[in-house]
């Protein structure tokens, strides 16, 4: 006799949305030079100020703060 589980199925985009999230998640970390953790906690304390150009210019000050690692972005 087998049971049906009573969790619904896990929809495959959104396990593709979140891996896709993860990877930007790591590479915007990478490039400001912090761990994907630091960078969560710094997400939800910008986003829960609600403001979509308060967000804007928070996050154009850490990268004003982040020094450059890429040659390209730095010349």
């Amino acid at each position: 006799m087998t049971t049906k589980s009573n969790k619904p199925a896990v929809d495959r985009t959104t396990v593709a949305l979140d891996r896709t999230l993860v990877r930007q998640a790591d590479l915007l970390a990478t490039v400001l030079g912090m761990s994907r953790a630091d960078l969560i906690s710094r997400g939800i304390t910008i986003m829960s100020q609600g403001q979509p150009e308060h967000i804007k210019q928070t996050l154009k000050d850490m990268a004003a703060h982040t020094p450059a690692t890429n040659t390209a972005s730095a010349a």
